[in-house]
């Protein structure tokens, strides 16, 4: 998953305190977007233990947000929360086809009902791949997912390790427990 973030936020994100697998993440896949702009890429868990942190430390208890905390923190938090309502609500997860041209690969576990999860859930592990198609009733494209198997020239981010590394940060962070997740993810 995908994170653009502004290259002052970025600077601020990495000198938070966040747990050491998280940090190095952060540095694992970054690219320059644009001047002043990075794009940095980790797992949907990554993001999400991240979110967590964030919102511990830029919210009072009360809810308010803390006057101390950077502004830059702020900003991150709410980049961050934005690509994880696009994912969480990405047509793909849902077996679903979009208008356009779309080439993500999105790796996911297998969830009930035709349905996908960005987040272990004791299912099989897969990775959805975009096909593209011409729909001569809309006159546009429409890309379609299947799921496949990962391979082993799949990016880091398309390999289940990948994901699974950060899951006791988001057992812990989140509260994701097992029982509410679905069966048993150990590692």
């Amino acid at each position: 998953m995908i994170v653009r973030l502004t290259a002052g936020t970025y600077a601020t994100l990495r000198q938070t305190a966040l747990p050491p697998e998280i940090t190095e993440a952060l540095d694992e896949d970054v690219h320059g977007a644009v001047p002043g702009a990075v794009l940095v890429r980790m797992p949907y868990i990554a993001w999400a233990v991240t979110r967590e942190h964030l919102v511990r430390r830029t919210f009072t208890a009360g809810g308010a947000r803390d006057r101390s905390v950077p502004a830059y923190l702020a900003s991150a938090l709410r980049n961050i929360q934005q690509a994880i309502n696009v994912r969480d609500r990405h047509p793909a997860l849902r077996s679903l086809a979009a208008t356009g041209r779309q080439v993500d690969l999105i790796p996911a576990w297998v969830g009930g009902w035709g349905s996908y999860c960005p987040r272990p859930n004791g299912g099989h592990f897969v990775v959805l791949q975009p096909h593209i198609d011409r729909s001569r009733r809309l006159g546009m494209d429409v890309t379609r997912w299947t799921a496949r198997e990962p391979s082993p020239g799949d990016d880091w981010c398309c390999q289940e390790a990948s994901h699974l590394r950060f899951w006791p940060h988001a057992r812990e962070a989140l509260h994701w427990s097992p029982d509410v997740y679905g069966a048993g993810v150990e590692q």
